[in-house]
């Protein structure tokens, strides 16, 4: 089964600590795992970046909107419990997405609809709530969508010169790796 995307462990998430006690991070990953049945390998999964497994980053994220919206509350570090607001809206048979939190819930609109203090020219940096990807994800992917295109672009300006001058970039390329000194 792969991983869900963070805005599909809201109901998971509250549903684990919906009986009103404190839970750790670890009690409330470990339930919502069991709640959605990984393997795991599913859990073992990592980021592209590999700093993170994938299900541990969404599920920080799904926990960091759920607070955003006032229905978690965190007593202190890495502990969870469950708010009234939560609760009721975890027994309401209500889908939890991101458009119904940020239309219902005004510190979660607040959050998701934030600027960056510093504008561009005409971009304002701003959090989406319709992605489903979380911020590392994306960044990953932009990282990936910037190498592919400086590679493609440093080909064509190479496929552009001549002949000799594709022979002595791979003989300093050659001796840039240590593979000699150019006889």
């Amino acid at each position: 089964m792969a991983i869900p995307k963070y805005n599909e462990l809201y109901d998971p998430f509250l549903t684990a600590i919906s009986d009103g006690k404190i839970h750790t991070a670890k009690e409330v990953a470990s339930t919502v795992a069991n709640i959605l049945q990984l393997s795991p390998e599913d859990l073992a999964e990592q980021l592209p970046s590999q700093r993170q497994t994938t299900f541990a980053n969404r599920l920080n994220w799904a926990k960091t909107y759920l607070k955003k919206a006032g229905l978690v509350d965190s007593p202190k570090r890495g502990t969870y419990i469950i708010t009234t607001a939560g609760s009721t809206l975890l027994h309401s048979d209500v889908a939890i997405t991101n458009e119904f939190l940020e239309s219902n819930y005004p510190s979660f609109a607040a959050f998701v609809n934030r600027t960056d203090d510093v504008d561009t020219a005409n971009d304002t940096a701003s959090i989406t709530p319709s992605d489903t990807q979380t911020p590392e994800e994306q960044m990953d992917a932009l990282h990936k969508t910037i190498n592919d295109t400086l590679a493609d672009d440093l080909l064509a300006e190479i496929m552009q010169q001549t002949p000799v001058f594709f022979e002595q970039l791979v003989v300093d390329l050659m001796k840039a790796m240590d593979y000699g000194d150019g006889f």
